[in-house]
């Protein structure tokens, strides 16, 4: 088991710096000496970084490499100064960026490896002030009809600019759980800088390494993203001296997978409203002549004058056949006595005309 499984071995590693200028100029170099310590590394990539306050990842500043070239934060870390391998002691060589403004600030050494981003490791921090070099006036005399004293005049030193810090700690969503990789925008410009991260704004400050984005005292717009999440942003007018900082919270995008329903609206068919025929009722009268009618009269009325109205009361077919039958047994008696009341008067008549 021990050999299927051997003890892992870790790295040591050390790194400290000492005998160096504690104030030096704007445009002047400098050494320290430099003792790093590693059992176990391989190549090893070591740089130098002014910074402030304490707290703060905005660096600055030159280091001299082994081909005794200056290279500032823009250079990738295989151009640094290298070590092959193993511990090294010796002396770098170091100076302050002219492009920032002069005061207090902390400095650092730190060691890359070949494709590291960041330190992996880093020395002691130490305080190292950075003076104005411009050149100190100095008083001329002006000949005057009246011999009179010039003033000497004397320099004020250049007041440190103030500074506002703005520190982003890490990010979370709405259910308080840390988030990785957001990534931080200062007006709308990718800073490849990612949460918990901490600015410095002034008049000559930068929020990205390559000095592309503006940091300057006024209004900015600082935004957070991460992909799937909600952005973050806010619009915060930052004044010199003062301190901001801020806990952001981005919120997870749900998708909704809703399934479409399709609707089927029913088409209308008019359809003709019928309307039952009425059967026409029909009612039957019979007329007859009264008894002294004369004959031609009775026999007119017998036949025109006899007439048949119908009136549909029942609209069945049964009930309307049955009247109509009904209806048709009234003629018979109708005839009948129509026969009587002409033989009547007849034998009347031949009687008459006997006698």
């Amino acid at each position: 088991m021990f050999f299927l499984f051997p003890k892992p071995i870790f790295a040591t590693i050390s790194l400290e710096i000492s005998n160096f200028s504690t104030s030096v100029e704007t445009n002047q170099e400098f050494s320290a000496d430099v003792v790093f310590s590693c059992s176990g590394c391989g190549t090893s990539y070591l740089r130098g970084v002014f910074f402030y306050p304490e707290s703060s990842t905005s660096y600055s500043g030159y280091t001299q490499n082994n081909a005794l070239e200056w290279i500032n934060l823009s250079g990738t870390p295989a151009s640094f100064f290298k070590v092959d391998s193993g511990s090294w002691s010796g002396q770098m060589k170091f100076k302050f960026d002219s492009a920032k403004p002069t005061g207090n600030y902390y400095f650092k050494l730190g060691r890359y490896t070949a494709s590291g981003t960041s330190f992996s490791q880093v020395s002691n921090n130490v305080q190292i002030t950075v003076i104005d070099t411009s050149p100190t006036a100095t008083a001329t005399e002006t000949p005057t009809p009246i011999a009179t004293e010039t003033p000497t005049f004397t320099t004020t030193p250049t007041p440190t600019l103030a500074k506002a810090i703005y520190k982003i700690n890490k990010s979370q969503d709405q259910d308080g759980q840390l988030l990785t990789s957001v990534k931080i925008y200062i007006d709308n410009q990718y800073t490849h800088h990612e949460d918990d991260e901490i600015f410095e704004f002034c008049d000559n400050c930068f929020c990205d390494n390559d000095k592309t984005i503006p940091c300057t005292i006024g209004q900015h717009t600082i935004k957070l993203t991460k992909s799937g999440y909600s952005d973050w942003s806010e619009f915060r007018n930052i004044q010199a001296g003062t301190n901001y900082e801020i806990s952001p919270i981005l919120t997870k995008i749900i998708e909704s997978t809703a399934t479409p329903t399709s609707s089927s609206t029913p088409t209308s068919t008019n359809l003709p409203t019928i309307t039952p025929n009425k059967t026409p009722t029909i009612t039957l009268k019979s007329s007859l002549a009264s008894s002294s009618a004369s004959i031609s009269a009775v026999l007119a009325e017998s036949t025109s004058s006899s007439s048949i109205s119908a009136k549909i009361i029942d609209s069945s077919p049964s009930s309307v056949i049955k009247k109509i039958k009904l209806a048709t047994n009234y003629k018979t008696p109708f005839f009948v006595g129509l026969f009587l009341a002409i033989s009547s008067g007849g034998l009347l008549y031949f009687r008459h005309r006997k006698d």
